[in-house]
């Protein structure tokens, strides 16, 4: 597989930094905020998106709708545990409707993320032929 741009948003920097350092193949970028995550897809381009579902700002289902109406190319990848108001299950639905290619309820391991970039990249292809 050639290096993807991949853009990871979550709150957590740990999140963040173990995501990167399973994906340092590639080409990675993290962000802890949803408007900042909306800010560098309007400036870079990126391949996949990881995005959390609860961030502090803007949530990850904002991010994704958004994704879709601009940019429907970019594989998206939620991740969630859910939050206070709403349960991981509940959070993995919404962003699979608002087209979310694959979901990972937290916490995930190496595998299960390689595993979920690999499908949403099948998924691309199949809908490019």
């Amino acid at each position: 597989m050639k290096p993807l741009s991949i853009l990871l948003v979550d709150d957590s920097p740990e999140i963040c930094s173990l995501a990167a350092h399973w994906l340092r193949e590639h080409h990675v970028a993290c962000v802890h905020a949803g408007s900042d995550a909306l800010a560098a897809v309007g400036l870079l381009h990126f391949d996949v998106v990881v995005t959390d579902i609860v961030l502090p700002d803007l949530d990850g289902l904002a991010i994704i709708r958004k994704l879709r109406q601009s940019q429907p190319w970019v594989r998206i990848i939620a991740i969630t545990g859910g939050g206070r108001h709403i349960s991981a299950f509940e959070c993995s639905l919404a962003a699979r409707e608002l087209g979310a290619d694959e979901v990972l309820l937290k916490p995930f391991d190496e595998t299960q993320l390689r595993a979920a970039l690999k499908s949403s990249l099948a998924l691309r292809e199949l809908q490019m032929n």
